[in-house]
């Protein structure tokens, strides 16, 4: 079994590394477009995610519209994907990228007590550590590794490597996160995803289990919370935007707390989800069973 495991996670490998290796030599805007024309056909013939995708898109449209979504929600994603290759050169060409909500980041800056910067998965999410680099701030981002180690390697020598410290999720990466916020210093993360043992919230009709830890952290150090997103506004440009501060008091960190600051979160990705619903990753089971259409 083991054996079998090492050679698949060696034929995913070579998988990712002839897609990168054929992708570079295009310009980006072409990966780009190439990665949206591909996943928007084969997408929807995905089976499952395909299905996921539509029945949450189900959850807040009427059925025609949920299906003309879902080639557009494709597209994001292979442009995401393929823009991989070329997160560098996206890093060195600064009007690729406009930000809104500079004066949010003064605002944290402020205060001086660090700051948990939280996203979903919209637009490139990728892209965030540009706009720290930018402002000239540097975060440390918590994020789940790949299950094989050579594809993880590789995902993150792709990855921006100015204004970011890489951790992946554990206890002892949990552990750093915590001493960098005690520090005053900016920690990130992915929030959208399912956690069976977290509070639910209410999200696009329904109740959705989406981790508290932005709340956790943020009422135990004192931090302000800064919702964030990076929005396409056509093809390989992006608008990253930060959302006014959530500012909690240091204190005990309480269900009734955790729920209403992760709803806080909830609602402001609830907003951008409905204004760009083709950016989002539909493809996940966020709710309840008893909540799924």
């Amino acid at each position: 079994m083991a054996d079998f495991r090492s050679f698949r996670y060696r034929l995913e490998e070579l998988g990712l590394r002839t897609l990168v290796g054929g992708l570079r030599p295009l310009s980006l805007d072409a990966s780009s477009d190439l990665g949206a024309k591909l996943l928007s056909c084969l997408g929807p013939l995905a089976g499952r995610p395909s299905q996921v995708a539509l029945n949450n898109l189900r959850r807040v449209f009427p059925e025609d519209e949920a299906r003309r979504l879902l080639p557009a929600v494709w597209a994001n994603l292979g442009r995401v994907v393929f823009e991989y290759p070329h997160l560098r050169r996206l890093a060195d060409d600064p009007d690729r990228i406009q930000i809104a909500g500079k004066e949010n980041f003064e605002r944290v800056k402020s205060l001086g007590k660090g700051g948990v910067f939280v996203a979903a998965h919209l637009g490139n999410w990728e892209l965030f550590p540009l706009v720290m680099d930018r402002l000239g701030g540097h975060i440390l981002l918590l994020y789940r590794a790949p299950n094989n180690p050579y594809v993880r390697e590789l995902v993150q020598q792709l990855r921006p490597r100015n204004g970011v410290t890489y951790i992946a999720k554990s206890h002892v990466g949990m552990r750093d996160v915590m001493r960098h916020l005690s520090k005053g210093g900016y920690i990130g993360f992915l929030t959208d995803h399912r956690y069976s043992d977290t509070l639910p919230v209410d999200l696009l009709g329904g109740q959705a289990r989406i981790a508290h830890t932005a709340a956790l952290l943020a009422r135990r150090f004192g931090a302000p919370i800064i919702c964030t997103r990076m929005e396409r506004t056509g093809g390989a440009h992006f608008c990253a935007t930060m959302a006014r501060p959530i500012e909690p008091q240091k204190g005990d960190a309480t269900h009734d707390v955790l729920q209403i600051l992760t709803q806080q979160i909830a609602s402001q990705f609830e907003v951008w989800i409905k204004e760009r619903p083709d950016q989002w990753f539909w493809m996940q089971k966020l709710w309840s069973m008893g909540d799924n259409p």
